[in-house]
């Protein structure tokens, strides 16, 4: 759907909308037996102009390997020392 048909700009836009349908009849309560709606509940659909296609979860990932990283290291180091001091007392 262009912007111009929502009287939008080109400039950035964000918003939140839900999709409902199958509204038989007048009666709005009926909506209840028959209607859809997408996504369920209270969750809501968002769009944003500015999005960069990565979340919070991949950066927080990202943060998360780089932290494991460093720790591998020292245990790998930890292990090595570790297997000189046992042949050390076992000879």
């Amino acid at each position: 759907m262009p912007r111009t048909a929502l009287g939008l700009t080109d400039e950035e836009i964000k918003f939140s909308f839900k999709w409902s349908d199958n509204l038989q009849g007048e009666d709005a309560t009926a909506f209840y037996q028959n209607g859809d709606a997408a996504p369920g509940g209270r969750f809501a659909f968002v769009f944003d102009s500015t999005a960069t296609g990565k979340t919070q979860a991949d950066v927080q990932d990202r943060v998360s390997f780089d932290f494991f990283d460093g720790i591998l290291e020292k245990l790998e180091s930890f292990y090595i020392e570790f297997r000189k001091y046992l042949n050390y007392i076992f000879r």
